[in-house]
């Protein structure tokens, strides 16, 4: 799946995705959890930019332990960062821990169920599960989306997915 990932990277998907998500799932008042992209992710620089100039609240994912839920803590640009467990850029321990309405939760696959394969640590699965009332979107290429992904016990399907080629509702949020 890394593979393939790699071969659907592409220039300016990521900033159709955002206008995808923007215009489809934020909600006046939603304070936004997203990642910080990594490698050939699916570029979420222009959804930050996009919910900074609608004056939104950001909560960037900080890995608080191994077997922990993340903690989702505040962003601005221009705020000072760490490079966390993974080298992954992440808000400082000082900034305010925000309780946010829509997840943007990253996918190596996603299936139509709305199950995703991350990296292997379950850290979304565990932080999805604790904060049962907020809106979860997977983010990631089309190309990511496949028929059929094993699922365990402690798995938490997303409620939607947004792909810089659309979006659907997934099959475990339609019923």
């Amino acid at each position: 799946m890394r593979r393939r990932r790699e071969a659907l990277a592409e220039a300016g998907a990521g900033a159709r995705a955002a206008a995808i998500l923007l215009e489809t799932f934020l909600r006046p008042g939603d304070v936004v959890a997203v990642f910080w992209s990594i490698g050939d992710e699916l570029d979420t620089a222009p959804l930050r930019a996009g919910l900074i100039e609608r004056g939104h609240d950001i909560a960037l994912p900080v890995v608080v332990g191994r077997g922990q839920p993340l903690a989702l803590r505040a962003w601005r640009p221009g705020d000072a960062m760490a490079s966390g467990p993974f080298g992954i850029q992440e808000p400082l321990a000082a900034a305010p821990a925000l309780q946010p309405t829509l997840i943007v939760v990253p996918f190596l696959a996603v299936n139509r169920r709305g199950y995703r394969l991350g990296y292997g640590g379950g850290y979304y699965d565990r932080t999805i599960a604790g904060l049962p009332a907020a809106r979860t979107v997977g983010w990631g290429y089309a190309g990511q989306v496949i028929d059929r992904l094993p699922t365990g016990p402690n798995d938490q399907a997303v409620d939607a997915v947004v792909t810089e080629a659309g979006w659907f509702v997934t099959e475990e949020r339609e019923s």
